[in-house]
Parts: structure tokens; C-alpha cells; sequence
């Protein structure tokens, strides 16, 4: 599997696993995506703030308008 296919769609699912009460899943389970899908959050927060942090630098650097 492809892991960018992976997260994405981990990114997807999860929320509708954990709003689906009678999908068997285990109270212990349910913390453990809920925590998975914090993670990601996180990470997306953090790839956009170096994304900017990226595209500021290229901005102000006289090498990265080259």
C-alpha cells in the first residue's frame, strides 16, 4: 500500500469510525484512533507552518529567487 494513499485515507475514515456508535469497535480502540487522529492533526498543523516558513525564506533570500 502506498503510505501517502495510507494517511490519507486514515485521514478520511477515522472521524467516521469514531461517529459510528455500533460499529463493534472497543472503547480502547476508539482511544486509540481518537489519539491517531490527533497526531495527524498535528501534523498537518506542523507541515503548514514549515510550508510558510519555506515559502518566506525563498521569498527574502536573494538565492531562493534564483
Amino acid at each position: 500500500m502506498n503510505t501517502a494513499f495510507g494517511i490519507a485515507y486514515l485521514r478520511k475514515t477515522i472521524p467516521m469510525w469514531l461517529e459510528e456508535s455500533d460499529n463493534g469497535l472497543t472503547f480502547d480502540f476508539r482511544v486509540l484512533l481518537l489519539t491517531l487522529q490527533e497526531d495527524l492533526i498535528l501534523v498537518n498543523e506542523r507541515i503548514d507552518l514549515l510550508t510558510a516558513k519555506i515559502k518566506n525564506n525563498v521569498a527574502t533570500n536573494p538565492i531562493g529567487k534564483n
